[in-house]
């Protein structure tokens, strides 16, 4: 089974009250694809403690091939970046897994379905797999429900998109959060063919400042969180529910709403 759709796909999203969201980038597309454009109405369900957010996440969508996608084992004792991503200039350099992907990552609970932007999302209400892994450097970082809520986002280091989250979300993040809220980053789909390769570099150089787990060779965060495109968002309850999923870039302000939903959980407000 293959992905039909091509990176100048219309399939993609709208505009809310705050102003027009990016799609997430498809897995399976390079960095230099044509952006995806033209309106689209969300398919998939918004729970009411997040109706708020209509304007923001509630209209991302995801528009990514099969999880399987490429096969980037990290057997590869080579990288080949350009200056641009079109530029066709290129460099070889040797790299290790360890620069690539965390330490294996361990699951407790049952996975949940791959996000379907075209229908109500079945993951709505389910509990929320319990993660464990680590960042590039080995520190230990785990999901568990401990009655905090929590905002997780997936980025690769590959991603236009991502690339433009992650100043917003450094300095939000660095504003502080709601009491009893959490926000966790997940680096997923390492690719040695992609720019900004590898992304334990890409994290420095980023000066990323959210706590992070690294996804490892096997995709044990894309097969359990049901990734298929980046960036991507999950919000899940103080009772360790999910409330919520989707794709796009997602602007400080929209942010500031989405952690204010997630702490009304948190205090039954």
């Amino acid at each position: 089974m293959t992905d039909d759709r091509t990176p100048d796909d219309p399939r993609a999203v709208s505009a809310g009250a705050t102003g027009p969201l990016e799609a997430g980038l498809p897995v399976g597309f390079g960095a230099s694809s044509t952006r995806p454009g033209g309106p689209r109405l969300p398919s998939w369900v918004i729970p009411m403690i997040v109706l708020a957010l209509v304007a923001g996440l509630g209209v991302g969508l995801a528009v990514g091939m099969l999880i399987g996608g490429r096969d980037d084992s990290g057997q590869a004792a080579t990288t080949t970046s350009a200056a641009t991503p079109t530029s066709g200039a290129t460099t070889t350099a040797a790299w290790e897994p360890s620069d690539a992907y965390g330490s294996a990552v361990t699951v407790t609970g049952e996975a949940l379905p791959p996000f379907n932007s075209e229908a109500a999302d079945t993951a709505v209400g389910l509990p929320m797999p319990q993660i464990a892994g680590t960042d590039f450097a080995g520190t230990p970082l785990a999901v568990n429900t401990d009655g905090r809520a929590k905002l997780i986002v997936a980025l690769a280091h590959w991603c236009p998109y991502c690339n433009a989250e992650v100043p917003i979300l450094n300095e939000w993040y660095a504003g502080g959060l709601p009491e009893g809220v959490d926000v966790i980053a997940l680096h997923v789909y390492s690719d040695p063919t992609r720019p900004h390769f590898p992304p334990a570099a890409w994290v420095e150089e980023t000066q990323f400042s959210l706590p992070l787990i690294a996804d490892d060779e096997s995709r044990t965060l894309v097969r359990t969180l049901g990734i298929p495109a980046v960036p991507f968002w999950l919000l899940v309850s103080a009772d360790g529910t999910v409330m919520e999923r989707g794709t796009g870039q997602v602007e400080a302000d929209v942010l500031d709403g989405i952690v204010e939903a997630l702490a009304a959980t948190v205090t039954g407000g």
